[in-house]
């Protein structure tokens, strides 16, 4: 379907023959994955709440696709994200980048690992200051797809000024959908992404940021994260987080 700034239409086909076929190949079959409860209606409602632009276009999967299944020239993507984890469109070009770096699928990101991430872009912001794959390295560290293959990048403990965080989002994963890669979902739209699972991470540092220049972030953020208690990060997420101008 696609989503022309007021109505949905239909898009084009998709040939089976071009689904992605990588994955199967390479036998993936991770534990905890069934097909998908997104249906058009929820994710009708959440491009009302989101309101992405005209080009906007996605699939469901079938019974028999899962996340590292999308069908050529598409992504997996998380209903999760965007409803409790303050997720925009255009996907931000740092996320994908950061999922090129690490050599992972964008599905594979947890929705705590988005808030994570969506709340240091969104406070770096506000101090005037541009998130990066560089940047973020610094503040935090990949972990290891467990046996779901799932995977998320959790704060360095000396750097960790995230605090009071939001409560488990239970069953996340169980609404996914595919979104078109292009100009209307992405902020940079050409960046490679995987469409499989892999286990094999990228997990080499990649630190170049100045350290006076993260202890100063450091210092900052605690000064926001501060204001509002030990629930701030909550507290955050009980707005809209996305930065101003956007």
């Amino acid at each position: 379907m696609r989503w022309t700034g007021t109505e949905f239409e239909f898009d084009e086909e998709i040939d089976p023959e071009q689904e992605h076929t990588l994955s199967a190949k390479k036998k993936q079959n991770w534990a905890n994955h069934f097909p998908t409860k997104s249906t058009f209606k929820t994710i009708r409602r959440l491009v009302f709440q989101t309101n992405p632009v005209d080009g906007f276009s996605f699939l469901i999967p079938a019974d028999h696709q899962r996340p590292w299944t999308p069908s050529s020239g598409y992504a997996c993507v998380y209903e999760s994200w965007f409803i409790n984890s303050s997720l925009w469109w255009p996907l931000l070009e740092f996320l994908t980048t950061y999922c090129n770096r690490r050599k992972i699928a964008l599905g594979q990101y947890t929705a705590n690992g988005i808030r994570i991430l969506v709340t240091l872009t969104v406070l770096a912001a506000e101090l005037g200051i541009k998130m990066s794959v560089h940047l973020f390295e610094e503040l935090t560290t990949p972990s290891i797809p467990a046996k779901t293959g799932f995977f998320y990048g959790k704060m360095v403990p000396k750097y960790n000024v995230i605090t009071g965080k939001p409560s488990k989002v239970n069953f996340w994963n169980h609404r996914y959908f595919y979104v078109k890669i292009n100009e209307a979902s992405f902020e940079d739209p050409t960046i490679i992404l995987n469409g499989y699972f892999n286990s094999n991470i990228d997990k080499t540092s990649n630190r170049i940021t100045s350290l006076l220049l993260i202890y100063f972030i450091s210092f900052r953020f605690l000064q926001i994260v501060s204001v509002s208690g030990h629930k701030a990060a909550l507290n955050l997420f009980s707005r809209n987080l996305k930065p101003s101008g956007r």
